[in-house]
């Protein structure tokens, strides 16, 4: 019995293991399939650091990287005119020539431009930490073309993309 018991167990971990690995090929292969050709990027979003601003740090280290494959456009609230105390020229300058900066209008929030900018065009992807639950009518939020980052100890990591940049 104490046999049978043994087997029993060792299949339950061959199964889970099977499981474990199967997953992680469908998801490698999805991840090949796509097509990326532009990355918009929630501004705001890559200026925090575990709840503490680090302004453009991390913006500015990803940047270069991501535009060696990518369209790069970054999108930002207007809030951080002030946050930066930068005008928003003083910010394309920080960012160019690797990618173009929009800051929306005074009042208004990034996140209906970001997505809808990506919405246009199947090939264009957004790199943001927001979960959209407000936009879930939006294709690129349906579609799931949004792409996480981690920010830690002065590295950024954007695993989907094969990204990582220290500052």
């Amino acid at each position: 019995m104490k046999c049978l018991a043994e087997q029993q167990r060792r299949i339950r971990q061959i199964t889970r293991d099977y499981d474990k690995a199967s997953n992680r090929a469908q998801e490698i292969g999805r991840k090949a399939a796509r097509v990326i050709t532009k990355v918009n990027v929630d501004g705001n979003n890559l200026c925090y650091q575990s709840g503490t601003f680090i302004g453009l740090s991390a913006i500015e280290a990803l940047v270069p990287e991501m535009s060696k494959k990518y369209s790069v456009t970054i999108i930002f609230d207007a809030a951080i005119r002030p946050m930066l105390r930068l005008n928003d020229a003083q910010i394309q300058s920080r960012l160019a020539p690797n990618a173009t900066v929009h800051v929306v209008a005074s009042s208004q929030l990034a996140d209906e431009t970001l997505l809808d900018l990506a919405s246009a065009d199947l090939g264009s992807y957004v790199l943001s930490n927001d979960r959209f639950g407000d936009f879930n009518d939006k294709s690129v939020v349906k579609e799931g073309r949004i792409i996480r980052h981690e920010i830690v100890d002065g590295h950024i990591f954007v695993h989907d993309l094969e990204i990582k940049a220290t500052w």
